[in-house]
Order: structure tokens, then sequence, then C-alpha cells
């Protein structure tokens, strides 16, 4: 919702596109996600519902022992 809801609407739909990893952070943690899916249901340019699937990345070089 807001002013730039249709802005960020497109920032997500292109953060998905693009394949990469992004960081996922709560007030608690902080995650590398890939965002897998993503639903807007545009309503209007300041109202812009949506559901999101993420996959949480594991780097397995981290946790080779060495």
């Amino acid at each position: 919702m807001g002013a730039d809801a249709y802005d960020r609407m497109m920032i997500v739909g292109l953060m998905r596109t693009a394949g990469k990893p992004v960081q996922l952070t709560t007030e608690k943690f902080t995650i590398p996600v890939m965002i897998e899916e993503f639903l807007p249901d545009y309503k209007n340019n300041r109202r812009i519902p949506f559901s999101i699937i993420l996959r949480r990345v594991i780097d397995n070089k981290s946790n080779s022992g060495s």
C-alpha cells in the first residue's frame, strides 16, 4: 500500500526474474532467499496485495567443517 506500491511491485517482480538471492530481514534474523513465486493481485496503483513464495538459500561451503 502507498504512493509507491506499483513501483515496489515492479521491483519485487524484477528481483524474482533475476534469479539471484536476496536478503530477507526480520526483527530477529537475516537470511538469503530466492523468490520462487510472486503473485501480485493488482487492485490499483496504491493498493496491490500479493502472495510470495521464498526458498531459503543454503551455503554448503560454510558447512564443510574445515
